[in-house]
């Protein structure tokens, strides 16, 4: 059984980055583009990256493994952390999402999520030099844009949006506020959705309808257009955890009883994000059995 060392070389941590970010560092993204190709890489490239090392996490089963994934990155010093460090966590929060379905959706939120949870939060306790999200390690000591940052920040910051802490949202929106203000002063635009953070933050229902909506229309998105709009998705996590302590929408994959406030919520939210009624069964037996189908299987 190949070991994790094997499987997540620098050399793979870098390909899954590259997968993920594939755009030349020195020219600015165009973001009509970003929109159009949310998936923009190969889904079997991509399972080929992905899923030995995910399947080997899986047969591992522990989430004191996090500590064991931090240790394969490069030193936090040196120039490709930053990349190798978002390949892992591109693995971790991304590549379940990509690509499991079904039953399998139980590892992604039961496991992985927590893995990438705790990864995050080991990256966030970097003295701030160090730290692999910011402005300044991305464009300049790496050399890419402003530009390739925000999205790099972005992908940094969700699995403190996918958590279902509430410290762990605020400390999002922390980040997404830090965010803002930067592609402010880059643009010189106020971003327009602040008029209406009181309200998707108190409203649980906002997220689901704006993924609905989905991102601005057109053939020519600026950057700050799709940055706002996207910090806006990310802000409308909060109020879901705040009325109800979880992303209801999960309950079916990992085995958790819905509230009747929580079915009337996900009834009204034309049940955006949960399962089929058959794999709720199943990963419930899961896990009033005590054990985890293993990921792949039938």
């Amino acid at each position: 059984m190949a070991s994790l060392s094997v499987l997540l070389p620098h050399s793979k941590l870098d390909a899954i980055f590259r997968a993920c970010i594939p755009w030349p560092r020195s020219t600015p993204l165009n973001f009509t583009y970003v929109r159009d190709n949310a998936s923009y890489f190969d889904a079997e490239a991509f399972r080929d990256l992905c899923f030995p090392a995910l399947e080997r996490l899986s047969e591992i089963n522990s989430l004191d493994v996090a500590d064991e994934l931090f240790t394969l990155l490069p030193a936090p010093e040196s120039r490709e952390f930053p990349e190798q460090a978002l390949g892992m966590l591109q693995l971790l929060d991304q590549g379940p999402r990509q690509l499991f379905e079904g039953h399998d959706e139980r590892w992604t939120y039961s496991y992985f999520d927590i893995l990438a949870l705790r990864l995050s939060h080991r990256l966030r306790a970097l003295p701030e030099t160090l730290r692999p999200d910011s402005q300044r390690r991305w464009v300049d000591d790496m050399g890419y844009t402003f530009s390739h940052w925000t999205i790099a920040r972005f992908r940094f910051t969700a699995p403190f949006t996918h958590s279902e802490s509430a410290a762990d949202q605020e400390l999002q929106r922390h980040l997404c506020e830090e965010l803002r203000r930067a592609v402010e002063v880059a643009t010189g635009i106020r971003d327009a959705y602040r008029e209406c953070i009181t309200e998707v933050t108190m409203d649980p229902t906002a997220f689901s309808r704006q993924a609905c909506i989905g991102p601005p229309a057109g053939d020519a998105i600026t950057m700050a257009e799709f940055v706002f709009w996207f910090l806006m998705i990310f802000d409308t996590h909060v109020s879901i955890i705040r009325v109800f302590g979880r992303f209801p929408s999960r309950n079916g994959a990992v085995g958790r009883t819905t509230t009747e406030a929580e079915n009337r919520f996900l009834e009204h939210t034309g049940w955006f994000g949960t399962v089929e009624e058959k794999v709720r069964r199943r990963i419930r037996e899961d896990v009033e059995a005590g054990k985890w189908t293993p990921l792949g299987e039938p």
